[in-house]
């Protein structure tokens, strides 16, 4: 059963017909399912597996949206150029932007920003205040900034 509504991906197409300018490829990292049954290995699996729906759902939306899936316990190597130690986990990029990383099921209100950062990595832009963009642009060094929302 497909998480997102017929009327939801109708919108969501429409959207990235409008505004998706390059493609953008989502890199997932997740586990497979297995039948036996491993304390606390049941919720990992959950979780990933609805991130995964999530993003086929999305990338069938686009053709602009390429998604690549890595297994966790198989694609070390992929982990380890990514960064990744937990799943799921998915790396957005396009033309060589800055990714943007999500930990974790991105649903409810985090799926709004998941949407948003696809159009934005596309389209090479970010809707930041002119006070924002001032700001950043003084920086010196890297920054690494981590946002962390919990389910409600």
């Amino acid at each position: 059963m497909p998480l997102l509504s017929p009327q939801d991906q109708t919108q969501l197409r429409e959207l990235f017909q409008e505004r998706m300018v390059n493609d953008v490829t989502i890199h997932l990292f997740t586990q497979r399912e297995t039948r036996i049954a491993v304390p606390g290995y049941e919720q990992v699996a959950q979780r990933c597996s609805e991130a995964n729906q999530i993003m086929e759902e999305l990338s069938a939306l686009s053709d602009k949206i390429h998604l690549e899936v890595y297994d966790y316990r198989q694609d070390t190597e992929k982990l380890k150029e990514h960064g990744i130690e937990r799943v799921p986990s998915a790396v957005l990029g396009s033309n060589g932007a800055r990714p943007a990383r999500f930990i974790g099921v991105p649903g409810g209100y985090e799926f709004s920003t998941l949407i948003q950062d696809i159009v934005d990595l596309s389209a090479s832009t970010v809707e930041l205040s002119e006070e924002t963009q001032q700001v950043l642009a003084g920086l010196t060094q890297d920054v690494y900034i981590q946002v962390f929302v919990t389910p409600t």
